[in-house]
């Protein structure tokens, strides 16, 4: 179809496209998605208080392979999969997603972890709570706890 010898191609081509352009189709993540809403309903299964707060409030890093942390009085909320993870000092508070090896030392240390293998407690007051997995669990300290959370 032709009007006044110029071919319509061009003119419906663009009326397609912009009629295109009006629909829209999300895929992913969408802008209404916070980090914080996406990082709940990773974590909907975990509804101890303290282990929400570390999450929530705890010093985020994401980590892989071998972790130490040496602090006191500080919380972290550690991302990624670790092969050993070893806790020393006082009053520090650690969230944690897959660890193979958990080693903590000191006094009134808590590690939360999603799931791990093995743990090793040296200490006192040192307490470690799981979701996931059957630890090889070593208790070697005072007044220790090492326990799995259920919902």
């Amino acid at each position: 179809m032709r009007i006044t010898g110029k071919p319509l191609v061009p003119v419906t081509v663009l009326a397609a496209s912009l009629s295109l352009a009006a629909c829209s189709v999300s895929l992913g993540r969408g802008a209404e998605d916070s980090p914080e809403q996406t990082a709940a309903v990773a974590n909907a299964d975990i509804t101890d208080p303290g282990w929400l707060d570390a999450i929530e409030n705890g010093d985020r890093q994401t980590r892989s392979g071998d972790y130490w942390i040496a602090d006191s009085n500080r919380t972290y909320n550690l991302v990624g999969e670790l092969d050993n993870l070893n806790v020393t000092g006082a009053g520090v508070v650690v969230a944690a997603e897959t660890v193979s090896y958990l080693n903590v030392a000191g006094s009134d240390v808590t590690v939360y972890v999603r799931e791990v293998a093995s743990v090793k407690a040296l200490g006192s007051n040192v307490r470690i709570y799981y979701l996931d997995g059957n630890p090889e669990v070593q208790d070697l300290g005072s007044g220790n706890v090492i326990d799995r959370l259920t919902n």
